[in-house]
């Protein structure tokens, strides 16, 4: 049994092959450097088919040597906060605002949350523009054409490879609207950021495991049968 480890860095793309007991194997690394768009009124985003392609790059080079033969499992990594707005077509509406954008604020009609404390201890996090709570509204405002729903990078990347992409716990703890109690959409939240449930990224079980669509199957035969765990934040 192999493990093929993806990072879905800030920096970088990377795909790591290990052996059963998590050890590296000799040459087998793939990394693609990724392009940040930074400026000085706070703008942090990346191209999302861009950010996509380069894994895509990071499979291919693994494949062609060889490397993807014997992996049985798909363990993955992606950064916290990342937040891309999506059509109904499902195609992005603009960059993929990251962890480095500081450009959201809160809306100024809105006090925040009844009881910040209370606030805290159900969703883990403060009403702040690190945080979907204040990026979403931010967002749906400062795209030209109306928003169908908000996915973040992860979810992106993942969904245009796998049969479904839901949003891991892991990932969801790091949005800021998620209850950490009842593992769902918290209602206070979602009021606040004016953002319905049907709008965001549904919610994986935690036995979820994903696999590759057939059309990607049949670019990467050796994944064709490897499960998907659900990515770590």
């Amino acid at each position: 049994m192999k493990i093929l480890a993806i990072d879905l860095g800030t920096s970088s793309v990377r795909g790591l092959v290990l052996d059963a007991d998590a050890n590296p194997l000799p040459g087998a690394l793939a990394r693609r450097k990724v392009r940040l768009t930074m400026a000085d009124d706070g703008t942090g985003t990346v191209d999302g088919p861009g950010y996509l392609a380069c894994l895509v790059e990071c499979l291919d080079e693994l494949a062609g040597a060889g490397h993807l033969r014997g992996v049985e499992l798909v363990a993955s990594s992606g950064q916290w906060h990342s937040v891309l707005p999506l059509g109904s077509d499902g195609k992005p509406l603009g960059p993929v605002l990251t962890w480095l954008d500081t450009r959201p604020a809160p809306p100024a009609r809105s006090a925040g949350p009844a009881d910040p404390d209370a606030f805290h201890q159900r969703t883990g996090t403060w009403w702040h523009r690190c945080y979907w709570s204040v990026r979403l509204p931010w967002l749906r405002e400062h795209t030209s054409t109306p928003v169908a729903r908000f996915v973040g990078l992860v979810e992106y990347v993942l969904g245009a490879l796998l049969d479904e992409a839901p949003m891991s716990i892991s990932m969801a703890s790091g949005t800021g609207l998620l209850d950490l109690h009842t593992l769902g959409w918290d209602v206070e939240a979602c009021a606040l950021t004016g953002i319905r449930p049907d709008e965001l990224p549904a919610l994986a079980p935690a036995d979820w495991r994903g696999r590759l669509r057939p059309e990607h199957a049949r670019r990467w035969p050796d994944l064709t049968d490897a499960r998907w765990a659900g990515p770590v934040g």
